[in-house]
């Protein structure tokens, strides 16, 4: 790592992320090996090697990254000056992080009041501003998604819970035959059940089939996410077992008689 020994009269020395070391070097151990960049001319040893960071977009992959020390500037990567003309400082701190905006700026320019402190931000509001649009574009597609479930879930139990009823001449003939109620019920729940996985897996392929549309626009989660599919065949489901459930019921437990007469 970095010491109070690497200034500018010292040996360049740098720490570079793994894709950068992976990219030079491949699985040897780039630890004490020279690397050369840019518009560079001078070699700089490497002294520590650190993970991989997205600094400007979560979604993108992280790009190869080399770290210099803040007062060995030496040349720049392309061939300029080296004049540092933006500096990030990061500060770690246990407790609550918020109160430490302002006291940081004031350190800033109590070392040089020259440096403009462009904002301060918390690695919270930092990732909430890198995804206000993946947030707002989830906020909306669930709105959306919900309402059409909703919609799904009225027309999936209108359209059942008809079918079932224009049957109930059917079950009144049935019951006066001898069937029992349990047996018309089971019936009902049976048909209704094939007919709901089948609609469910005939919805899943179309789904399937359709996510890959939207995968870009997701940040670490699949577009065929396991959860989220179960919860919604798993309602469909129920949903159209109760719409069928509730008509065979009521015209299970009506007398024959009265369930022909009012056919």
């Amino acid at each position: 790592m970095f010491s109070h020994e690497d200034h500018s009269a010292s040996a360049s020395v740098a720490i570079v992320g793994e894709s950068m070391a992976k990219f030079y070097f491949g699985d040897s151990d780039p630890l004490g090996r020279t690397i050369i960049l840019g518009g560079r001319r001078d070699g700089m040893t490497i002294v520590g090697l650190v993970g991989d960071a997205r600094h400007e977009e979560l979604r993108a992959e992280p790009p190869r990254t080399v770290y210099t020390p803040l007062w060995q500037p030496g040349e720049s990567f392309d061939g300029g000056t080296g004049q540092f003309h933006e500096v990030t400082a990061i500060l770690r701190t246990s407790g609550d992080a918020d109160p430490l905006g302002p006291l940081a700026a004031r350190v800033v320019r109590d070392v040089d009041a020259n440096a403009a402190v462009a904002y301060v931000r918390t690695i919270a509001q930092q990732v909430d501003a890198a995804l206000i649009n993946e947030r707002l574009l989830a906020t909306l597609s669930t709105a959306f998604g919900l309402l059409a479930l909703l919609l799904a879930i009225v027309g999936l139990y209108g359209v059942t819970a008809y079918g079932v009823t224009r049957c109930t001449r059917e079950t009144a003939i049935r019951l006066a035959l001898g069937a029992s109620r349990g047996l018309v019920l089971g019936r009902v729940l049976r048909e209704t059940l094939i007919a709901s996985i089948a609609g469910v897996a005939i919805g899943l392929s179309i789904a399937f089939y359709a996510a890959r549309t939207i995968a870009s626009f997701l940040y670490d989660l699949s577009p065929t996410d396991p959860l989220t599919l179960t919860t919604v065949a798993v309602v469909l489901i129920v949903t159209t077992m109760l719409a069928g459930l509730v008509p065979a019921y009521r015209a299970a437990v009506t007398q024959p008689a009265t369930a022909l007469r009012a056919e």
